[in-house]
């Protein structure tokens, strides 16, 4: 019984050496958003930006944030 115990707690002990010494992954990121205008999470800052962002963007409406708006 002493040596399962003995064993359990040298387990134990390694296993969480080794996560100190791994570290622990980091969290995934979600990726960057484009501000294409697209939508309210993509707003871009002006017309400019959308055009620059993505070329082939055609004449329509586009959410935009800028410095004196508070939301899109």
């Amino acid at each position: 019984m002493r040596t399962k115990t003995s064993i359990a707690a040298l387990a134990a002990a390694f296993t969480v050496a080794v996560t100190a010494l791994v570290g622990v992954a980091p969290a995934a990121q979600a990726a960057p958003v484009v501000p294409d205008g697209s939508s309210q999470a993509s707003a871009a800052a002006s017309c400019w930006e959308v055009k620059q962002v993505k070329p082939s963007a055609t004449d329509g409406v586009y959410w935009l944030l800028t410095p004196q708006l508070r939301t899109p």
